[in-house]
């Protein structure tokens, strides 16, 4: 059984010490509201027993939908996944985030708390923009393996799991991740947003998630922007926003996403200082072995290298590339012409005098790692995909219509374990209703051509969508594209 962290603090308002009760009260001495010491039957290894049984029956029932799916069906999913999580409100009673008097009749939520910036705060901040007392969801979502083509099977949950916000988010994402290769899940690629991948601790997900096979995408905070780590990177290369680098390549290209961000250049023009990166970039020689290391060639050496250099004169291909790339290799690729290094390093590391490769290990710059170029244009279309369904997940559960995953009235019981158990059963409704709309989609009366061309329509829209030009705000570019309108112009109307 996959180890289950504590999903809430380790206290109860059940059987508390006399010292915390109402005699505490009387004599002045105001306990934590809602927080009493707990008895011996309420220790932390009996906790974390019951935790693993509520997560593990939890996910056995999601894991029941994921059952229905009818084989030649469930074959189409890849092991791609997308995980993030939402909060919900605990429909007990729950006074201030900054009180000392008053406090919850159900001890095992806790507060969420935000400011203007969706940054967590605690309850002396003044700086608090949201507060909900509740539990954070952890889902992890189904997504599809060609971010341009429609998906050939329903986009399920595949793993849930329930923490006090702010508390065990990055273990409970593991945890859930492990139980899915356990339940003998495929692995795909894995996608989280700025609160998990570069922000959690190496040795606490992006490693042990690797080791299991998943392929990590992730963006970046501002101070994450840039050359990655303290270290100077490994074996003489350089880590910029998760991917290796020669030494050599020129500060204007390390330091593109973070000119982009502070409007120094426009998108365009990050782009293509992000394919220019690209002749600077380490390729892998072969698949990583058994223990995640992975043998990296400079991009000077070897077969299809993208680089000259004085250090490795003579190593490189001239081998054209293949007549038959396709429109998406040119589009990552815009230049094949090789780029030439004229200041390599004084001191040159293994990285520019190995004649053959490197090996890096798991742990190399693992805290920011990722396999496909950041900024690349399947970076860009592969995480906006993900993103957009995970957000698309969380509104249709909560459609309070339907599921409603964010009304507290319709989960009318107090305490972490019911809770969960009743957020199960609406996971397992939000997947067998996405199920149904597919069965009916497959076993409509339209001919084969008729759903072709649905779904070449369906292709149209989104790509319309990508590509307009009047959106408010853009990927990539939080301005509008419309000045504002002139104040002495009147309205015609």
């Amino acid at each position: 059984m996959v180890h289950t962290p504590l999903p809430f603090p380790v206290s109860c308002d059940q059987n508390v010490r006399p010292e915390t009760g109402w005699e505490a009260r009387q004599e002045g001495q105001v306990p934590d509201p809602g927080r009493g010491r707990c008895d011996a039957g309420w220790e932390s290894d009996a906790l974390k027993d019951k935790a693993e049984r509520l997560s593990l029956i939890g996910n056995m029932l999601v894991e029941a939908t994921l059952q229905l799916v009818p084989e030649e069906y469930a074959k189409n999913w890849k092991g791609d996944t997308v995980v993030d999580a939402t909060v919900t409100a605990a429909y007990a009673k729950r006074g201030a985030p900054h009180g000392k008097t008053h406090g919850s009749i159900d001890p095992s939520a806790g507060w969420y708390l935000r400011n203007r910036e969706h940054k967590t705060v605690d309850a002396t901040s003044k700086q608090i923009k949201k507060a909900i007392y509740g539990w954070d969801l952890t889902f992890v979502n189904q997504t599809n393996h060609d971010p341009s083509e429609l998906a050939c099977h329903p986009l399920l949950i595949a793993g849930l799991g329930i923490t006090v916000p702010a508390t065990n988010l990055i273990a409970t994402a593991t945890n859930i991740y492990k139980d899915i290769v356990r339940r003998g899940h495929p692995v795909g690629r894995l996608t989280g947003d700025r609160g998990y991948m570069p922000s959690a601790k190496a040795e606490d997900f992006q490693i042990p998630l690797s080791a299991l096979g998943y392929d990590l995408r992730t963006d970046y905070e501002y101070p994450q922007l840039g050359r990655n780590g303290k270290g100077g990177g490994y074996a003489g290369a350089i880590q910029v926003e998760g991917n290796w680098y020669c030494p050599s390549m020129p500060e204007n290209l390390i330091d593109a996403t973070i000119q982009l961000r502070d409007k120094i250049i426009d998108h365009k023009t990050w782009r293509l200082r992000i394919a220019e990166r690209r002749h600077y970039m380490l390729r892998p020689k072969e698949k990583p072995d058994k223990n995640g290391s992975v043998a990296m060639m400079c991009p000077a050496r070897g077969p299809g290298s993208t680089a000259i250099c004085p250090l490795a004169a003579g190593c490189g291909s001239t081998a054209k590339k293949p007549a038959t790339s396709t429109a998406k290799d040119r589009d990552d690729n815009p230049d094949d012409a090789k780029v030439t290094i004229y200041n390599p390093p004084e001191h040159p590391d293994s990285i520019c005098t190995n004649k053959t490769s490197v090996n890096f290990p798991a742990t190399a710059g693992a805290k920011f790692a990722q396999t496909v170029q950041y900024g690349s244009q399947k970076w860009a279309s592969e995480y906006k995909h993900d993103r957009n369904t995970i957000e698309g997940l969380n509104g249709f559960a909560k459609d309070e219509s339907k599921e409603g995953l964010g009304t507290p009235g319709k989960r009318r019981l107090r305490g972490i374990a019911a809770q969960f158990l009743l957020i199960s059963f609406i996971a397992v409704a939000a997947n067998l209703r996405k199920i149904q709309a597919f069965r009916d989609e497959q076993l409509s009366s339209d001919s084969d051509e008729e759903r072709a061309e649905k779904r070449k329509q369906k292709q149209a829209v989104r790509q319309r969508r990508k590509h307009r030009n009047d959106r408010v705000a853009p990927w990539g570019d939080f301005r509008s594209s419309d000045p504002p309108p002139d104040p002495d112009v009147s309205d015609p109307a």
